[in-house]
């Protein structure tokens, strides 16, 4: 099988926006990682993240994310976000299967505004943990 390296972005108070979307499947994979404190994210774009893989990691303390577009979950996390005070809007939709989970969110003080619209489906499918 192909290594697959993810796009790792990295520094305090830096803007990211990225509007295209990631295809990625399989154990041990991640399609993005964002690290820094104080960082502003968007993202937008179609997403399928399958097969136990991680779609996006972004860490550090005091993030602002948005997210947004069509993201498909299936057995796999689309986004892992930690760190204390951050606040992450998910505006876009989401389909979440196989025991997969949209969203984890881990930090002290943490804000999550879901606008978006998703559909859980299977057992142990969850739309976010914290």
């Amino acid at each position: 099988m192909p290594t697959i390296t993810p796009t790792v972005i990295s520094g305090d108070d830096q803007a990211h926006n990225s509007d295209r979307g990631m295809d990625i499947s399989g154990q041990d994979r991640t399609g993005v990682i964002i690290s820094g404190d104080r960082t502003v994210n968007t993202l937008t774009g179609d997403s399928s993240v399958t097969d136990g893989a991680t779609g996006m990691v972004i860490s550090g303390d005091g993030t602002t994310n948005t997210i947004s577009g069509h993201s498909t979950v299936d057995n796999a996390t689309g986004a892992l976000i930690s760190g204390n005070g951050t606040t992450t809007n998910f505006a876009g939709d989401i389909a979440v299967s196989g025991g997969g989970t949209a969203i984890i969110i881990d930090g002290d003080n943490a804000t999550i505004k879901n606008t978006g619209t998703s559909d859980i489906s299977g057992a142990g499918s969850h739309r976010h943990r914290h």
